[in-house]
């Protein structure tokens, strides 16, 4: 028997071959996957570091990508989303992608539905890694300006 979530469904572990979506959501076993307690930037957003500014969002669906590489991935079920997606963490052997996202710098920690992340923010922060290399709008700060 599975896990009772919140919203009244059971958890669920999904594993295979990904489809990476962006730096923070990917598609596996035919469901969509959002990662658990991180927020990356969205494609077409983009961050200023020393060469000047740069497609940070397609930075970080790329650092995914290079995470994943040609490996299956399993995802263990926290949650569904107001978009009907699994909200989830998920690993490529015991690589947490969720947390390397964080710790290389390519997404944020979502502290407003998890604290699970922000010893790897502070990290990347600190070592200056991907969007942390120079200014940038929080993702949740870009959605909310370009819906206006």
């Amino acid at each position: 028997m599975g896990v009772l979530l919140a919203s009244g469904a059971s958890a669920q572990t999904l594993s295979g071959s990904p489809t990476i979506t962006d730096g923070d959501t990917l598609k596996v076993a035919g469901k969509t996957v959002r990662l658990h307690g991180i927020d990356a930037p969205e494609g077409n957003q983009q961050c200023v570091r020393a060469d000047g500014e740069y497609l940070c969002g397609r930075s970080s669906t790329e650092a995914l990508m290079r995470l994943v590489g040609k490996s299956e991935v399993s995802c263990e079920q926290r949650d569904v989303d107001r978009y009907r997606r699994i909200v989830g963490v998920c690993w490529v052997g015991k690589t947490n992608l969720n947390s390397e996202m964080v710790r290389l710098g390519w997404a944020r920690a979502y502290t407003q539905y998890s604290r699970d992340y922000v010893g790897q923010e502070s990290e990347a922060r600190a070592a200056k890694r991907g969007i942390w290399q120079g200014p940038h709008t929080a993702p949740w700060d870009w959605r909310k300006e370009r819906r206006k």
